[in-house]
């Protein structure tokens, strides 16, 4: 396994990163490794430019890009690990990825509101969702059971049923 460690003038940006990956050829069995406040630099512009987080772990041109977990590297360089063993590490472990799609969630999808009369899955204000919304929610809401809020409102489905109930 090869390391390597390059110092970039000026911030670490997906197009510095572009160039880095194509001039080293790297490929998807390496790993980037950057300082946190570069890895945070690199967060911000992506949503910035597609306002959207990214999702961990993170790829670039089938290149893992990921914070330096021992500290090594210093602001403004970059050290890439040639041939990564532990390259594919936690990618497909079900419990990360659970975990990290929760996290990746919008901040919206973690409250699902209900009808208070018929438990139909309705929008904050008691309209309905078009289908495929809906199923989206309910799958959310079977997936993290018990970490996503659920809020009764009056729904609108049923805005015509009598209040005696």
């Amino acid at each position: 396994m090869e390391t390597a460690t390059t110092a970039i003038e000026g911030k670490i940006t997906f197009k510095v990163l572009r160039d880095y990956i194509l001039d080293r050829t790297l490929t998807e069995h390496d790993t980037v490794l950057l300082n946190s406040a570069n890895f945070d630099d690199i967060v911000l512009e992506h949503r910035r430019t597609y306002q959207e987080g990214i999702i961990i772990p993170f790829y670039f041109l089938r290149v893992l890009i990921k914070e330096d977990p021992e500290k090594r590297t210093a602001l403004n360089k970059i050290n890439f690990l040639k041939d990564d063993p532990g390259r594919y590490e936690g990618d497909f472990d079900p419990k990360i990825r659970k975990e990290l799609e929760f996290q990746s969630l919008d901040l919206r999808d973690r409250t699902i509101h209900l009808c208070g009369w018929c438990g139909n899955v309705v929008d904050h204000d008691g309209s309905e969702f078009s289908l495929i919304v809906r199923l989206h929610k309910i799958n959310i809401l079977k997936k993290f059971k018990g970490r996503i809020a659920q809020k009764e409102v009056e729904g609108m489905c049923c805005a015509n049923e009598d209040n005696d109930r």
